[in-house]
């Protein structure tokens, strides 16, 4: 039997070859992941909606902290006023012990200092969010505060009257449980080991969503929004740039409230650190004069 005869013999009798043969393999492990990812999805969701049950009888955990009004507010003609507000705007902290305390070091001695707790920071976009009144709006102002996450300068609204509230420490009573299936918890911790001893979460995530994102990182550089629009460019070049732009526009607009409240009480801190510059240098003068 000759080569032509012997490959015309294969191609009619289908007999695959060793590159069709691994390529079947790839695909049916490829099909293999994304059927572990729907089955994911759902094992997930089964276990969220186990629902609960309640607890007979309660089990107190720790001890939990918040605010409440004050007792002279409290006995106030607006003390359902401020109830509403603090409402929108309450903290709540859990501790194992009643104390509420962390251990800190000071000159290599351990101590224990009390944790803070304030009322709620609210950012400019959840500021809008909470359907606060025309009265309670003028109890709150922006300031600029260090995040310590995005490591920057960020404004948020402070409360402006916190001595109304004050904190308050109960325990922390547990009424219900969630229901657990032991069953379904296993089956999904043996896919999420499968997939991470195996390395294999970049690969079904690109089978999945087309591209991978790792969670633990809260930017990705590949996005356009993310790029430093100054990266790679000459100082020489960036000033070119600004001021060939039309800043007729932006010398029209009208400032916003933040950076008007924030305008005015710079302009108010430099007016008063001249007055104390003059009333000092005035107060060496008469001395001066005095003693001689």
């Amino acid at each position: 039997m000759s080569n032509e005869e012997l490959n015309y013999y294969l191609q009619c009798s289908r007999i695959r070859s060793v590159r069709h043969k691994k390529r079947m393999q790839r695909k049916q492990f490829e099909r293999r992941l994304i059927q572990l990812f729907f089955e994911q999805r759902n094992l997930s969701k089964r276990i969220s909606n186990l629902g609960y049950e309640k607890l007979d009888p309660p089990v107190q955990r720790g001890w939990k902290r918040f605010f409440v009004l004050r007792k002279d507010v409290a006995r106030s003609d607006d003390a359902l006023f401020f109830q509403k507000l603090l409402d929108k705007i309450n903290t709540i902290q859990y501790s194992s012990k009643k104390e509420f305390k962390v251990k800190h070091r000071k000159f290599g001695k351990k101590i224990y200092e009390e944790r803070e707790q304030n009322l709620e920071r609210i950012f400019p976009d959840a500021y809008t969010k909470k359907d606060f009144t025309e009265r309670e709006k003028k109890y709150f102002y922006p300031t600029l505060e260090h995040d310590l996450n995005w490591k920057r300068l960020i404004w948020v609204y402070r409360f402006l009257e916190p001595w109304r509230f004050e904190l308050k420490i109960e325990p922390n009573i547990i009424y219900r449980t969630k229901i657990k299936d032991f069953n379904l918890i296993k089956r999904l911790d043996e896919i999420h080991q499968y997939l991470e001893w195996n390395n294999l979460q970049t690969k079904q995530a690109r089978l999945t969503r087309g591209n991978y994102q790792d969670p633990n990182r809260y930017w990705y550089s590949d996005l356009e929004k993310y790029r430093n629009p100054y990266r790679n460019k000459r100082l020489v070049d960036i000033h070119s740039e600004y001021e060939t732009e039309n800043l007729a526009d932006t010398i029209n607009e009208k400032p916003s409230p933040d950076e008007v409240f924030f305008i005015s009480t710079m302009c108010a801190v430099l007016i008063y650190a001249v007055f104390l510059l003059n009333r000092s240098a005035r107060i060496k003068m008469i001395n001066t004069s005095g003693s001689k």
